[in-house]
């Protein structure tokens, strides 16, 4: 199998990381850009998170959950080296839809940072406005 051609386009890309550990992965993978100087190449790293209410021992809590547990998205320029930055990140597992080495972005994630982005330009709350779809499994 040939490696899939990417041109040098800014997309979204979706990461997996362990369950658990998204803020931590966003907040090494922003100290990783920094001081290995990419931010030319990685422009956002985002756990695209809600606003939700809570009923706890009879008192409305107002908690932020994460929309997709385990996943981060990444606003980047994919190259070799924003590549290895990404995928060598302690608790990263890999790229969505990735097979082997080949890298593919996910339509999901992008559609996701464009509406993110368009919340955060009209000056609204930076979380998504987008819930997962339900399953049809049983």
């Amino acid at each position: 199998m040939s490696k899939q051609e990417l041109k040098p386009e800014r997309n979204w890309y979706a990461i997996h990381t362990y369950a658990g550990y998204e803020n931590a992965v966003m907040r090494n993978l922003k100290q990783r850009i920094d001081s290995l100087g990419i931010n030319d190449k990685i422009f956002n790293v985002i756990v695209p998170t809600e606003k939700s209410i809570k009923i706890k021992g009879g008192k409305r809590a107002e908690v932020e959950e994460k929309i997709y547990p385990g996943y981060v998205l990444v606003d980047m320029i994919v190259t070799d080296d924003s590549w290895y930055v990404v995928r060598n990140t302690p608790r990263v597992t890999g790229f969505v839809g990735a097979g082997d080495d080949r890298r593919r972005t996910v339509q999901g994630a992008r559609r996701q940072g464009q509406r993110r982005r368009c919340r955060s330009r009209q000056g609204q709350s930076s979380s998504l406005d987008v819930r997962p779809r339900n399953s049809s499994r049983a």
